[in-house]
């Protein structure tokens, strides 16, 4: 019933790749509960099946992809009359999450037609087969399991488009407002927003002027200075320890910005603001 199987033995800052495998399940196999460790991908290459997961059930076929998540218990059956054979990758990392967020994946929301003509299922099969040699199969794993990421957010995105297309726009700015929000303490660019966001620069610098009429410069320091002005207000802590939470690690740099955006200095804005 199994065709292909590996176990990685390599890992990176940004994902860690577990194992892979193909299987072509007989009538009625059901797999688990199990609960893994790590994020899983199931990609059906054809037959059907059910996915069972957070007390939900998904009646799934030729196409489909089905996420599991780390600590989650999920169960799985190929179909009696036309079981399914899949391919699937186990992964995790400091960007997992995140790449598993922006293609619109959950725990509560598992599953993901793959729509496009590229096919994945090559990818998946150059992970199996890769070289022994440790370095080039290490290089050559991640370079497929990216292809792989790649089309399923270019799948997305297109299924994004042609399905709710001013929508597009709204969640882009949410996404990169979230990200702002728990980041804008850290030396955080915008490079790093927009590929958050998966979108270019370009185009995130046009969404936010569109949208909030100020580029996400403009926005990212706002912000900043918002949260400083608030520390002012209802902390003691020192002009420097505010700096630095709000992601400036000059307080003079600091100091002059906040003094640009509200014509007080960050003392007087204080004592201003206690005396009112």
């Amino acid at each position: 019933m199994v065709n292909g199987y590996r176990i990685f033995n390599h890992s990176s800052a940004d994902l860690s790749l577990y194992e892979c495998g193909i299987e072509d399940c007989v009538p009625g196999y059901t797999y688990g509960p199990r609960v893994r460790e790590h994020y899983i991908f199931h990609y059906i290459l054809s037959g059907k099946g059910t996915f069972w997961a957070e007390g939900k059930q998904y009646n799934l076929g030729k196409n489909d992809l089905f996420l599991i998540t780390p600590q989650q218990s999920t169960v799985y059956a190929a179909d009696q009359e036309e079981p399914w054979s899949y391919v699937w990758v186990g992964f995790n990392g400091l960007k997992a999450e995140s790449y598993v967020n922006n293609l619109g994946l959950s725990a509560e929301n598992p599953i993901l037609h793959y729509a496009l003509e590229k096919d994945l299922k090559p990818y998946f099969m150059d992970m199996i087969d890769a070289p022994a040699l440790p370095l080039v199969q290490e290089a050559e794993q991640l370079a497929d399991f990216y292809h792989i990421l790649s089309r399923l957010f270019e799948n997305q995105g297109d299924r994004q488009k042609k399905k709710h297309p001013s929508h597009n726009k709204e969640l882009y700015l949410r996404k990169a407002l979230n990200y702002i929000d728990v980041h804008y303490a850290e030396n955080i660019s915008v490079a790093e927003i927009a590929d958050f966001v998966s979108v270019d620069r370009t185009y995130l610098f046009s969404l936010f002027k569109s949208m909030l009429n100020m580029s996400p410069q403009q926005f990212l320091l706002s912000y900043r200075i918002s949260k400083a002005a608030l520390m002012l207000e209802l902390s003691n802590l020192s002009v420097a320890e505010i700096a630095n939470y709000v992601g400036y690690s000059d307080p003079l740099t600091f100091s002059k910005i906040f003094k640009k955006s509200k014509h007080l200095s960050p003392l007087q804005y204080r004592k201003k603001k206690r005396q009112s």
